[in-house]
């Protein structure tokens, strides 16, 4: 229902005026996210949680996640955002200052949504994004650095499984020579019994024909 009354009503709009109305609409978004991550700060400051019964003797990280679905240092990091950067957090949101921050180190935040501001001063083009990605990755912290250039976990899963895939195959393939191995060994020891017996009758053979042999004697014609 909802999606049909927005379809009828901005499909009689121009753009223009669909984007202007957006933009108003996440600038107050992103204020009343500001007063709501404040308001979440009183209440840590003051204890006045406590007078939701429910919460009574609970830790103020307990009630943040089990009231507002909300993690302690989501809270912290939009705090600061809020609180050290406002006018940064209204134009790019909180998350994208909060990315700053995280990667490159707080003190590098304003120089860096200084150069974000030198380069969108112009319309944002379809690349926009890009570009304030490529920023922050050229002011990364070392750590940060460091880490990105290590494999990913899903990385290293795919070469341990690969290494794994070749042991399981190396093995398949010792286990196939190994047998190989026995038969050949089998045939030799067979075809050694052959020959020696062999030997033995050419020997016997022989024997039985040398000169000094006495052969039998053989009955002339009627006896």
């Amino acid at each position: 229902m909802l999606k049909e009354n927005v379809k009828k009503h901005y499909d009689k709009l121009p753009l223009e005026k669909i984007e202007s109305v957006l933009s108003d609409l996440n600038t107050a978004a992103t204020g009343a996210r500001k007063q709501f991550i404040f308001g979440l700060i009183y209440l840590r400051t003051n204890g006045r949680y406590r007078e939701d019964k429910r919460f009574s003797k609970s830790s103020f990280d307990d009630y943040l996640k089990d009231r507002w679905m909300i993690h302690p240092t989501t809270l912290q990091n939009e705090y600061k955002v809020f609180g050290r950067h406002p006018k940064a957090a209204d134009k790019y949101g909180p998350g994208v200052v909060n990315k700053i921050g995280r990667n490159c180190g707080d003190k590098k935040v304003a120089p860096i949504i200084k150069l974000i501001d030198k380069m969108t001063e112009k319309a944002p083009t379809k690349d926009h994004r890009k570009k304030i990605d490529k920023i922050i990755s050229k002011n990364l912290l070392p750590s940060i650095l460091t880490k990105h250039n290590q494999p990913s976990r899903v990385e290293l899963i795919k070469s341990v499984d690969a290494a794994h895939t070749e042991v399981v195959d190396r093995n398949a393939q010792v286990k196939e020579l190994t047998e190989q191995v026995k038969k050949l060994k089998a045939s030799v020891l067979y075809y050694k019994e052959k020959y020696e017996n062999l030997q033995t009758a050419i020997g016997s053979l022989a024997n039985d024909l040398s000169p000094g042999k006495t052969q039998p004697a053989q009955m002339s014609p009627g006896g």
